[in-house]
Formats: C-alpha cells, sequence, structure tokens
C-alpha cells in the first residue's frame, strides 16, 4: 500500500510542474457519455467485486446474486448505450476491429500474468528461496525498474525503426526471461 504514496508524489509533481499542457481550444468536441461511462463503471466494479469476493462471501449468496444481477443490468445498459448513442463511451466500431481486440486480449493477459508475479515474487523470494526482506526488495526492485523503463524504450525503438523490430525483441526478451526463470537458482 505505501508503495502508492511516493508513487501519487512522483505523478502529481510530473503534472503540476512538467506537465503544464495548454488547454486546447477546440470546442467541437464530443458530449460526455453519462449514462455509459456509469454503466462501464458499475460493471467493471461488480465483476471486480464478484471475482475477488466470491467465494468469501458464497457464489450463491444474497449478496453475489445481487451483485451478478446489477453487473448484467449494467452489461446490458452500457450494450443499450452502444447501439442508440451517437458518440458513446465504447465505440461499435472499435470493438469490431480485430487488432484492438488481439490487442485487448493480449493486454489483459499480459496484466493478469504480471499481477501474479507481482504478488508471488516476493513471496518466493522471501519464504522459499529464503532471503531477507531487503535482498527480496533488491531483486524485485528490478523488474519495477524494469516496468518503468521498458514503456520508454519501446516508444523510442517504434519511433524510430520498426514495428516488426518491436516483436522480435519482444519475443526474445520473454525467451531470455523464461530461460532465466527456469535456470534461477540460490544458492
Amino acid at each position: 500500500f505505501f508503495i502508492n504514496i511516493p508513487t501519487s508524489l512522483f505523478a502529481l509533481f510530473v503534472c503540476v510542474f512538467i506537465g503544464q499542457l495548454k488547454e486546447s481550444k477546440h470546442t467541437d468536441s464530443p458530449p460526455i457519455d453519462w449514462l455509459g461511462t456509469f454503466s462501464l463503471i458499475v460493471a467493471v466494479a461488480g465483476f471486480c467485486f464478484i471475482m475477488s469476493q466470491g467465494d468469501q462471501f458464497g457464489w450463491s449468496s444474497a449478496t453475489m446474486v445481487v451483485s451478478a444481477v446489477v453487473t448484467l443490468a449494467a452489461l446490458v445498459a452500457l450494450v443499450i448505450d452502444m447501439r442508440v448513442n451517437s458518440c458513446p463511451v465504447l465505440p461499435k466500431d472499435l470493438l469490431c476491429n480485430r487488432a484492438f481486440l488481439l490487442g485487448s486480449v493480449v493486454y489483459i493477459t499480459t496484466v493478469s500474468v504480471t499481477w501474479v508475479v507481482v504478488f508471488y515474487m516476493p513471496l518466493y523470494l522471501r519464504l522459499i528461496a529464503g532471503m531477507t526482506i531487503a535482498q527480496a526488495s533488491l531483486w524485485f526492485s528490478i523488474m519495477t525498474i524494469m516496468t518503468v523503463i521498458t514503456p520508454a524504450i519501446t516508444g523510442y525503438i517504434y519511433g524510430k525503426y520498426s514495428k516488426c523490430l518491436i516483436t522480435h525483441i519482444s519475443i526474445l526478451v520473454s525467451l531470455i526471461g523464461f530461460a532465466l526463470v527456469v535456470l534461477f537458482s540460490i544458492h
């Protein structure tokens, strides 16, 4: 939890002092889709609540059933809003784009795996590998630093060279990382 405090302060610093962006002069921007936004928030929050608390409350408990009904109702409202509204929060043509859908699936899968690693790696280093908290923190900080640096490097390579190079580098780094994890031993 406490990692959020310096991260939030850094983000605030960047927004206030570095990110002095000028306000857009465009007046023809589409109106905010309040119903779609609210429906999306309720649907995602409901889904997260059901998935995280279902085991604790019991999957067939009244709390979970009501949460599932509210989540489904929010999804139905979102779909109806997408069909009726001229500027929905999720444009329907976006969901028909195969590249967008593939990118979304890859992103969701990657984030899901990353969060598992973020949760279990410190536990593994501390409890299984027998490291002290300081040692585990140092090992884990390597991954944290790479998470911060990699997007900047990727953006630079993508802008300067080609998309194909990014794909090859990503696969190579993944294979190297997999090999290191498989061969990782602490003595």
